[in-house]
């Protein structure tokens, strides 16, 4: 074989390499963004009830416990596994949950606190997502959790106008 022969199936070798290098890479980002996708369908509609309790449980005891909250950060722990694991995208993930993450994490830390008194691995991804996430923005105080589920009850007057009005 001579020299221009191996240089061009070098070349072409090469070439193909690298276009299922980028169409490994698109695939992997299509994924990542539909997995948001999916996550973000899931806050919005399958854990509204869980939303509309927590809202109530917050308003007559100024706090969540488990049964308030723990569906809740259970998918937080999942969407911060995926967070780290880069198995979703990373911008749009905190883009689209940081202020509710924000927001339950401060409502249910007491919670959580005693439970990791005798599991420090209980909701172990949670704590480093607010610890990454907030130190580029501050945490809610606990005096900012009115507004938040303020928020979040117009969050759920407003679903619930949306739903009438489709049916």
């Amino acid at each position: 074989m001579c020299v221009t022969a191996q240089w061009v199936e070098a070349v072409g070798v090469t070439a193909a390499a690298g276009i299922a290098a980028f169409a490994y890479y698109h695939q992997v980002l299509q994924s990542r963004i539909m997995l948001w996708r999916d996550l973000q369908k899931e806050w919005d509609h399958e854990f509204a009830r869980e939303r509309k309790r927590s809202v109530g449980a917050y308003r007559s005891y100024g706090k969540l416990m488990h049964t308030d909250v723990q569906a809740i950060m259970d998918f937080f722990e999942t969407l911060a596994s995926l967070y780290f694991k880069h198995g979703v995208d990373r911008d749009l993930t905190k883009e689209t949950f940081e202020y509710y993450f924000a927001g339950y994490f401060v409502a249910a830390k007491e919670w959580m606190d005693i439970q990791r008194k005798s599991d420090d691995g209980f909701y172990r991804k949670v704590f480093e997502l607010a610890a990454e996430w907030a130190s580029e923005r501050s945490m809610p105080t606990k005096s900012d959790l009115s507004d938040f589920f303020n928020e979040e009850s117009r969050f759920h007057r407003t679903m619930g106008e949306q739903i009438a009005g489709e049916q």
